[in-house]
């Protein structure tokens, strides 16, 4: 502006000022009255933590969604029950029964069974027949046959030192247990060893072998156990009889009470055909098969 030239001044006016300080005040009101329990306060540098988190945590809830859920025991036929339901004095004439009838019994694993008042309980032949049948034993269905398999799996991993001397070599051994964890691969005689071992139980095997078709596995340690169980189910008593049909070599049944007279099905399993999956049958003895139960034998 030029010299000598008078200035104009805007008169103050506070009206503007009063607003403003009003709009304050209720702005600190609104703030006072916010329920901290629904607010959340994280520092922008945080972002990328917090969405790690976020994404472990959806991976646990998926992981949880797919536990197996409590189930109910498996259902048997008529006239069949479980070999839990025998009271004790009958379990242990059973046992001496058993070992006084596999000196002499040359007769068919049916035949066998029937004169025992046993009989197979028939798992599903996908290749986890054995844990299936451990599952069953143990925890009433077995659909839980994957956690048995688990636990045989980590017992051997766990008891290498043990196992290693049954393998030529640490790489044979690694293979071994890589093949044994996957799903639908044959359980063996060191699996049926690692379960009695992780599950502090006694398993009984009656095969369709001609001699020596009695075998019993005990555990050879006598501490307490931590078991791997399914979701919702009771941990099995420690010595636990476990009861198990061989069809060597191929096959594992359940082993159940029955007054059926089984002895003209001697020898037969069921199984699927890998290219259909159709369910057929076979006897092991007399390399017979059937699409349809029970099988027409020549």
């Amino acid at each position: 502006m030029g010299c000598g030239a008078s200035q104009h001044r805007q008169p103050y006016d506070n009206t503007r000022q009063v607003h403003q300080d009003h709009q304050d005040s209720r702005r600190l009101v609104r703030l006072r009255d916010v329920d901290e329990r629904n607010t959340q306060r994280h520092s922008t540098r945080e972002l990328q933590r917090v969405d790690v988190i976020k994404a472990r945590r959806r991976e646990s809830e998926a992981a949880i969604a797919n536990l197996p859920k409590p189930s109910t025991p498996e259902k048997l036929p008529y006239l069949k029950k479980r070999m839990s339901a025998l009271m004790s004095p009958e379990r242990d004439a059973l046992k001496r029964d058993l070992s006084s009838l596999s000196k002499s019994d040359t007769s068919s694993l049916a035949s066998r069974l029937a004169k025992l008042g046993l009989a197979s309980h028939e798992m599903r032949g996908d290749g986890n027949c054995q844990f299936r049948g451990l599952a069953f034993n143990l925890f009433g269905s077995q659909e839980h046959h994957a956690i048995v398999r688990k636990a045989c799996c980590d017992h051997i991993k766990t008891h290498a030192d043990f196992f290693k001397v049954f393998f030529d070599g640490d790489q044979e051994f690694e293979r071994y247990l890589h093949n044994m964890s996957q799903d639908r691969h044959w359980g063996d005689e060191l699996t049926l060893r690692a379960a009695v071992e992780a599950y502090s139980c006694i398993a009984h095997i009656i095969s369709s072998e001609a001699q020596n078709w009695y075998l019993v596995y005990t555990p050879e340690s006598t501490d307490d156990v931590e078991m791997m169980l399914p979701v919702g189910v009771a941990a099995p008593p420690k010595n636990k009889d476990v009861y198990l049909s061989y069809v060597s070599p191929i096959h594992y049944n359940s082993v159940v009470v029955s007054t059926v007279d089984n002895q003209g099905m001697a020898g037969w399993a069921r199984t699927e055909d890998p290219a259909t999956g159709r369910t057929y049958y076979f006897n092991v003895e007399t390399r017979e098969t059937s699409w349809t139960w029970p099988p027409e034998t020549s």
